[in-house]
């Protein structure tokens, strides 16, 4: 048995009474109080961007788009609206694609192919069409590359791959990022073994193959790509790091799956059991990449609510959002970077439906997701009513939104059948709350398609245009009815904010507060952490490096608002908290502040210390320190 050295986030769950005045309910159901606690003392995690990406699945190229537009208005309207985002081109007939760029095909009819899986071609159009949509909604595209291209010893056949190499280059597409294979855990399934050890050293070829492209040196690549973590997989992924796979890939990836499609139940969705399964593959695959790659990303590379296509009549309607939003919830909270959803088109689990090309109720859910939700992730504890009560709170998103710096964003889920929750805030006991309650159409309908966004049903006001996401307000508390799920946004509730931007390459935080023309840029190069503060475009800089240490890396910095140079130490860790302005927190760190007076700063001498950093909207900045 594999021993992991595990590293989880403990989620607190409080059970405990609370007495609130509740506005009269349905005499067909129960009331109970549920409140809603969130620790801003520090951010647990924080998620990029592009935390939220989609799919198609390869087999759109193998049929040529099916009965998906890649043209079609509305349909790039509806993609439009989740950028930025990755899309993710991959799955099994990944395996079997062979690019085509006007030359026959070297491979026919693979030997290995079986359950029905067979050898296909890509066309240099196809792929024009397939960059042209995403270069047209903003995504940015991620492609799985043919692993089972082979050579007589086993290694990876890049000959193909190449030519789509050149072909991509000489047409200047700028590709961010690539896969090698889809889940090869399963390839003995399909008559074929590659081991891990081998794809370890396949990813390092692929990687210096793709170094002599210049349009791809930054590039991402993203792998193993394994089937949910169960022993099969999990030893494969095991051994694939074992062997230095991380390496030589910016994101771990495994796919995760709740059941399977075929024999799936509406009570599943609604299971706490079943929803919290994720979290243990969560774990477990974090623990692996921090044992061999640490400081690697990790996503889940390919996932939804029920594998083979999805479960008929349940995976694309108002129940799944379950799933989806939970899942969404505990990968932001224990730590994962990425979620690309299977799929933006096609099977029973679409963003989109693949008869008519309008929302399955997941988009209106990710679309809310993706306006409301920002980066900061905080610790959430609730009364667990039944058992069956979620929470998860962030910053909000002010970049998508018209929400002010220091607004929170709370989605909660109820998945009691009969209790209706009241739900209070005693951090914000009269405070304005935002609410975005999402129910089914009828509302006793969990298997209905149409999805309502306080009462007002949601469709395309026309091919080029969304329907308005309009709050209701509240105050100090709402309810929220029997198996329904919603975002709550606390406007006022003054929590102070990193806004952060990941850019794969190295981690890159940049830090807006405007409160009294006050603007904070912080960027991490993974050389040293660097402040540099513009205060009404004065000289006010902040340096930060770790305290000297025999080992640490020595690094120039010039600042060319002062013409001074500054000697920085490698650090590699810092924790952070707020919505919308700033505070630092690095635990034995070396804090230097230097400052022009003749503009009025008021610091007027370099000064050296440990301790943190805090900016306050209303109240200006204070600095606390720490012991050592």
């Amino acid at each position: 048995m594999l021993r992991f050295k595990i590293y989880f986030l403990i989620v607190l769950v409080v059970q405990c009474c609370f007495v609130s005045e509740t506005e009269p309910l349905s005499s067909s159901t129960s009331s109970s109080p549920c409140r809603i606690k969130v620790d801003f003392e520090k951010a647990v995690h924080v998620i990029g961007d592009r935390f939220v990406g989609v799919t198609f699945d390869t087999g759109l190229v193998e049929n040529h788009w099916q009965t998906f537009n890649p043209r079609s208005k509305s349909v790039q309207t509806l993609a439009k609206a989740l950028s930025p985002s990755y899309l993710r081109v991959g799955g099994t007939p990944a395996d079997f694609l062979i690019f085509q760029d006007g030359e026959k095909s070297a491979w026919q009819n693979l030997s290995f192919a079986k359950q029905n899986h067979t050898e296909f071609n890509m066309s240099a159009q196809f792929f024009d069409e397939l960059y042209d949509f995403a270069v047209a909604v903003n995504w940015d595209l991620i492609f799985d590359l043919n692993s089972l291209l082979r050579k007589e010893d086993g290694s990876w056949d890049p000959t193909n791959a190449m030519k789509l190499f050149q072909y991509a280059s000489k047409k200047n597409y700028t590709i961010s990022g690539w896969e090698l294979g889809n889940e090869p855990d399963q390839y003995p399934r399909m008559g074929k073994t590659v081991e891990p050890e081998q794809l370890a050293v396949d990813f390092e070829h692929l990687m210096e193959i793709l170094q002599k492209y210049p349009i791809f040196k930054k590039s991402i690549m993203i792998g193993p790509s394994v089937a949910n973590l169960g022993q099969e997989a999990l030893n494969f992924f095991y051994r694939f790091f074992m062997a230095k796979g991380g390496k030589f890939i910016d994101a771990a990836t495994f796919h995760q799956y709740y059941t399977d499609g075929q024999h799936t139940h509406a009570d599943h969705f609604l299971n706490p059991e079943l929803l919290n399964s994720l979290v243990d593959n969560i774990v477990k695959a974090r623990s692996v990449v921090q044992m061999f790659a640490p400081g690697k990303q990790v996503w889940l590379g390919e996932t939804s609510s029920a594998y083979f296509g999805g479960a008929p009549g349940l995976s694309d309607r108002y129940i799944a959002g379950f799933e989806w939003l939970d899942k969404l919830g505990l990968s932001a909270a224990l730590g994962l970077e990425g979620v690309i959803r299977q799929d933006f088109y096609g099977n029973n689990y679409g963003l989109i439906n693949s008869e008519d090309l309008t929302p399955n109720p997941d988009y209106w859910l990710t679309l809310l997701y993706k306006n409301l939700v920002g980066n900061a992730v905080f610790s959430t504890t609730f009364d667990n009513i039944n058992g069956r009560v979620r929470a998860y709170t962030h910053c909000t998103n002010i970049k998508r939104s018209l929400y002010q710096p220091g607004s929170i964003t709370v989605y909660v889920l109820n998945l009691n059948n009969e209790t209706t929750l009241n739900i209070t805030f005693p951090q914000f006991p009269v405070a304005s709350l935002d609410l975005y309650l999402l129910e089914p159409v009828p509302s006793n309908d969990l298997t209905s398609r149409n999805v309502s966004l306080n009462g007002q049903v949601l469709v395309l006001k026309d091919e080029e245009h969304l329907p308005n996401l309009l709050p209701q307000k509240q105050i100090g508390f709402f309810n929220l009815p029997p198996q329904t799920f919603a975002f709550v946004v606390i406007p006022m509730a003054d929590v102070l904010d990193f806004v952060f931007i990941n850019d794969m390459q190295a981690l890159n935080f940049m830090v807006l507060y405007n409160t009294q023309a006050l603007d904070f840029m912080l960027m991490y190069d993974i050389q040293a952490l660097d402040f540099m503060v513009l205060y009404n475009m004065q000289a006010l800089d902040f340096m930060v490096g770790a305290p000297p240490e025999e080992d640490s890396t020595m690094t120039d910095r010039f600042d060319a608002s002062t013409g001074s140079s500054y000697k920085l130490r490698r650090n590699h860790r810092s924790s952070a908290s707020g919505c919308g302005s700033s505070s630092v927190s690095v635990p034995n760190t070396i804090f230097a502040f230097k400052s022009d007076t003749s503009q009025g700063v008021a610091v007027s001498l370099p000064i050296l210390f440990r301790g943190k950093i805090s900016c306050f909207i209303r109240s200006g900045c204070s600095v606390r320190l720490l012991s050592s």
